[in-house]
């Protein structure tokens, strides 16, 4: 059980919604993938408005576009599993690590948006967005 101070933002469709996903989770479960590896909490200002999954030769992507007043926050899972080679986003120099349960987490941040990036067998996340580090740092935290 995991208790957070702030409560979670709309991280899924409803369910009378016609979109072919109702959430990134789901876009992953109904495809064969661990979803419990995905953030399950985003800031409460935040409301899905996408889930997309595309098909790049022997790689698939999974994403969902989250929106608020203060901009976009984009969260991406690449399922490198078919493929012969897999690849994360590039460490930046002036980042910080954070490592949690055995990951290790890349976050870059400014005054206005934050990114996270982490590798998890032959997956590749990344999450970025309109967010301050302290609110990244807590989506992190919701991984199981």
């Amino acid at each position: 059980v995991r208790i957070y101070h702030a409560p979670s933002g709309m991280m899924e469709f409803p369910e009378d919604s016609l979109e072919e996903y109702r959430s990134l989770a789901q876009a992953l479960e109904d495809n064969g993938l661990d979803s419990s590896t995905c953030p399950t909490w985003i800031p409460e200002d935040y409301q899905l408005i996408s889930v997309r999954v595309t098909s790049i030769g022997d790689v698939e992507k999974y994403s969902a576009i989250y929106d608020s007043e203060r901009g976009e926050l984009f969260i991406q899972v690449i399922d490198y599993s078919n493929a012969e080679w897999a690849i994360t986003d590039e460490r930046e120099e002036d980042g910080r690590l954070y490592t949690k349960d055995n990951v290790e987490y890349y976050i870059n941040s400014n005054l206005e948006q934050a990114k996270a990036g982490w590798k998890v067998g032959k997956y590749s996340y990344m999450a970025n967005g309109h967010i301050t580090e302290d609110e990244l740092i807590q989506m992190l935290n919701s991984i199981k």
